[in-house]
């Protein structure tokens, strides 16, 4: 397996780090570690949504007009509590914001140069020139802090700067990407405690 970015070496808990693993073609498996940064998040999000809100009881076209005219001289309106009943229309998959820190301490080209490299490889398809039938980009195992780990995770989103410190050959020597990633699918309520490692 080839490994870039930080190391065991550089005396820092393996809890504080994330770890992206695919095989890439024509060059085998890789893992490629780096700091969690600050604000890493994670997120799941249901989707609800009230089918009910504009129902009036009776609800039709002329009865309406006249529930509008009875509210605005009234005050009184033919809404009740149901009108406010959330209906679940789904969930999507956990999503990850994830900034990775990467810092050379000894050899700025793997720990931070082949880092980056890596993981826009890892976020990219494989195409042919002019023929269908090209390779999407294959899901991620993603590690974050030997506590959540996901095998099935896509790389959206890496923004790299351009304006980190470099070292006297011109190696970018310490940065943070910003990554967003997304699970290929949703999880079910079972299965969510299998993403969890004690």
């Amino acid at each position: 397996m080839i490994l870039a970015g930080m190391t065991r070496e550089d005396g820092f808990s393996q809890y504080l780090k994330v770890y992206f693993e695919k095989e890439l073609q024509g060059i085998g498996q890789v893992m490629v570690c780096g700091y969690i940064g600050e604000g890493a998040s994670m997120s799941i999000e249901s989707h609800w949504t009230p089918p009910f809100l504009q129902d009036n009881v009776g609800d039709a076209s002329y009865t309406s007009k006249l529930s509008d005219i009875a509210q605005a001289t009234t005050g009184s309106t033919a809404k009740a509590e149901w009108n406010s009943i959330m209906n679940w229309d789904g969930i999507e998959p956990p999503q990850f914001t994830m900034p990775v820190y990467l810092k050379a301490f000894r050899d700025p080209v793997t720990e931070v140069e082949d880092a980056i490299k890596y993981l826009q490889m890892m976020q990219a398809p494989e195409l042919n020139e002019a023929l269908p039938l090209g390779r999407i980009p294959e899901t991620v195992i993603v590690d974050i802090g030997r506590r959540v780990k996901l095998p099935n995770m896509q790389i959206q989103n890496i923004e790299v700067p351009l304006d980190s410190p470099k070292s006297v050959e011109g190696h970018r020597t310490e940065l943070t990407l910003q990554l967003t990633l997304q699970a290929k699918q949703m999880l079910n309520q079972s299965e969510i405690p299998n993403i969890y490692i004690r």
